[in-house]
């Protein structure tokens, strides 16, 4: 892999164009995040059971930062260090590498940084990123209609390596308020009764975790759900049906359906 191409972005900023550091990874590339399977030992049972499902652990992405020009005395590579500890210890932060810059992931620095002789002959910092197990597309896929019907479909086209989380906003364009809502995709159904959003309000149902709905003034909308499955788009063509219901006064809604492409 060509080093220049190994540098990343954290949080909006760049380890090289905005603190002149280059990137090094130690410990090998991580490629797949560890697997946690669900096994059980019975007694007088040889071996072990494997029960269906899995999860997923965390990327460790280690590495070692080092001045692209050596400060001119330890005062300025203190100060600089200040900063760089400050950038990477801001949270969790989107984190892009240079060779896959349409892609992300969730990081963060969770242990201490320490300035180190062991790598360099100027020095270098030791770094860890815990990242989140999936690497996220920058892109959203979206498809969105305008509508008076009470049956839509919308065809929505995911780029993703594994099922990526759906979200649908219905936004009230019309007169009449809406008082119901069922959101199709691949046989299951979140089913929203009971309602009034009213001309210029929205609800907004987000399957990506922490998975909710809430109507566009932030009040949460679970209570009005009578049915919510896990809705999750495929990658290819996937066929999204949004069914709404009507008060009184001409019916119109703008319907948004989106996802982020994931893979691990």
């Amino acid at each position: 892999m060509n080093l220049r191409e190994n540098n990343f972005s954290f949080g909006g900023l760049h380890c090289m164009r905005d603190f002149g550091l280059i990137y090094a990874e130690s410990g090998g590339h991580p490629i797949t995040p560890p697997i946690n399977r669900d096994v059980y030992e019975i007694a007088g049972l040889s071996g072990t059971v494997l029960m269906p499902g899995v999860t997923h652990g965390l990327h460790k992405f280690a590495g070692n930062l080092f001045f692209l020009q050596d400060p001119p005395d330890q005062a300025a590579a203190q100060e600089n260090l200040r900063k760089i500890g400050a950038w990477l210890l801001n949270g969790r932060q989107r984190l892009i590498f240079d060779y896959e810059p349409h892609r992300y992931y969730v990081a963060s620095v969770n242990e201490a940084a320490r300035w180190d002789y062991a790598k360099w002959i100027e020095g270098g910092l030791g770094i860890e990123f815990e990242a989140q197990p999936y690497a996220y597309n920058v892109q959203e896929n979206s498809a969105s209609l305008t509508t008076a019907a009470t049956s839509n479909r919308l065809t929505l086209v995911a780029d993703t390596g594994v099922d990526a989380p759906l979200k649908v906003t219905i936004l009230n364009t019309g007169a009449a308020s809406i008082t119901g809502a069922t959101v199709t995709l691949g046989g299951r159904s979140a089913v929203f009764a009971g309602m009034s959003i009213a001309v210029g309000a929205a609800l907004i149902i987000d399957m990506e975790p922490p998975i909710g709905a809430a109507f566009s003034n932030g009040a949460n909308a679970l209570p009005y759900a009578t049915r919510y499955d896990y809705l999750t788009a495929q990658t290819g063509a996937n066929a999204v049906g949004v069914a709404l219901a009507f008060g009184s006064g001409t019916p119109g809604a703008k319907i948004a359906a989106s996802t982020r492409g994931r893979y691990l």
